[in-house]
């Protein structure tokens, strides 16, 4: 009969990294065979998209990742907290995540003791 072996992964023994823009281009390009500046140039574009489509108020959906939504909401005043202004609003930007991504991101086995 074989081995069993059993691996717990322990998050505080875990480097915590952000994967910043120039690491995510770069692996990109690795794994799609295009050179890093086509890569880079697509990343700007999609990026000045979505701003130009949310300044026009629509909303931007970004298949198997989630929606990205302004909302528009009455100034609160911030010494008290309580009480709105009603002649100031604030924009605020939303994204709601894709169910099918939060449920794999939920099913790996270093988050499932949470």
């Amino acid at each position: 009969m074989g081995k069993l072996i059993y691996m717990e992964l322990n998050l505080n023994d875990m480097e915590e990294t952000t994967l910043n823009k120039k690491e995510f281009i770069k692996e990109l390009s690795r794994r799609s065979g295009i050179n890093e500046y086509s890569i880079y140039e697509l990343y700007h574009l999609s990026y000045e998209l979505i701003v130009e489509h949310l300044t026009c108020q629509e909303n931007v959906e970004l298949p198997k990742l989630g929606i990205f939504t302004l909302q528009v909401r009455n100034a609160k005043n911030l010494l008290c907290g309580k009480e709105k202004l009603e002649e100031k609003t604030c924009i605020y930007l939303s994204f709601q995540i894709n169910a099918q991504l939060k449920n794999r991101i939920k099913n790996k086995s270093y988050f499932s003791h949470f």
